[in-house]
């Protein structure tokens, strides 16, 4: 018994070291590039759960669903400000009262997914495109996709995101009237807008919340930016620099609408205030383009944020309007990943919370601390 055992056990170890190798060979190797394969850190794809750390050529998008908003239709001369700086008769026409266009606004529960995962899984199934894309938004309405900016994304492919948001923004409103860049930049001021009433977002969607809106409007914002930088948009600058030059010198209003045409403007100037200017810029700009949101029209352009803002009632939304725009400029002065962090959106929700003039203070606070202190995103 004693010796037979080594005897027996010898030849199964010479036996059984080839077989080991064989058997870990393909096994071990794919366990090592497995462990050896990075992690997504940030958001991810719901297919591949991959995200731009991993795959950073790979275009990620969300799901959301672009609805026309026939309630807050607007005259686009009007709500872009294309009458302010002009003379009087020339401001009549740019301003262009008269007209009212339909734009378009998109909510998200900003679940991410590749364009290209999307489209696989689209051809995949015999569903239409969009039923199948609802069941793996979380059985959530979706009829569009936000592209988000990606360092090494291609621009070309990039630009074919953009104008597929865009024929679904358009099919929406029953055409175009404002151009790609046009379109976010409105869809963001709709979103500021509907968020500053208070309207809820999630109810035609089936989900999300305002820190997923929150996270689109940035991701809207993103895109303009990118859009501005590759060569759009003069006139919109053009327009941001007249606005800035007469919320600078506005006096009392003299008769003649310019104290009413910078409040109409006010909100597209702040989300083009919020992409373009330079922290510097901001700085110096931000109080007159927080006067001329909340003041009403024919208010003494000078007089103090709590004298313009009247009634509370009529002011609560353009004090949160104010504080969205406030918090999105300092999620971007710092550097914003895709989403903000818990600490920016629970700092955004207090603000929309304050229910009394004490937000006009609470807005001076945070315009005063200055968008270089604390860290994170937001």
């Amino acid at each position: 018994g004693a010796g037979a055992s080594p005897a027996k056990a010898s030849p199964r170890r010479g036996r059984g070291s080839p077989s080991r190798k064989r058997s870990r060979s393909p096994g071990s190797q794919w366990l090592r590039q497995a462990e050896d394969l990075p992690e997504e850190e940030g958001l991810a794809c719901m297919i591949c759960h991959e995200g731009m750390s991993v795959r950073p050529g790979a275009l990620l998008g969300v799901y959301g669903l672009v609805q026309a908003m026939p309630h807050l239709a607007c005259s686009l001369g009007r709500v872009e400000g294309r009458g302010i700086g002009l003379s009087r008769a020339a401001a009549v026409v740019a301003g262009d009262a008269a007209s009212s266009t339909t734009l378009a606004s998109t909510v998200s529960a900003f679940h991410a997914i590749h364009y290209g995962c999307h489209n696989r899984s689209a051809a995949a199934t015999s569903r239409p495109e969009w039923e199948g894309a609802a069941i793996r938004n979380s059985r959530m309405r979706t009829n569009v996709m936000v592209p988000l900016v990606g360092a090494r994304v291609l621009p070309g492919e990039f630009r074919r995101a953009v104008e597929r948001y865009r024929s679904a923004a358009e099919a929406q409103c029953g055409g175009g009237a404002t151009g790609s860049l046009g379109l976010f930049l409105h869809d963001a001021r709709l979103a500021l807008l509907r968020m500053s009433r208070s309207e809820d977002l999630a109810a035609n969607v089936g989900g999300g919340s305002d820190a997923t809106n929150l996270n689109l409007v940035l991701a809207l914002l993103d895109v303009a930016k990118f859009l501005f930088d590759d060569g759009d948009g003069e006139r919109y600058r053009d327009l941001l620099k007249r606005f800035r030059a007469a919320a600078a010198s506005a006096a009392d209003d003299d008769g003649s609408g310019g104290a009413s045409m910078l409040h109409d403007a006010a909100p597209f100037a702040g989300v083009l205030a919020v992409v373009l200017l330079s922290p510097e810029d901001w700085a110096a700009s931000k109080a007159q383009l927080f006067r001329a949101l909340i003041a009403w029209p024919g208010a003494p352009a000078a007089a103090p944020l709590a004298e313009a803002a009247g009634a509370w009632a009529a002011a609560a939304p353009k004090v949160r309007y104010a504080l969205l725009l406030s918090h999105l400029r300092r999620a971007r002065d710092r550097g914003h990943g895709p989403q903000l962090n818990d600490e920016a959106i629970a700092r955004i929700r207090a603000a929309l919370a304050v229910d009394d003039f004490s937000a006009l203070d609470l807005l001076e606070e945070h315009e005063g601390s200055g968008s270089g202190s604390g860290s994170g995103s937001g």
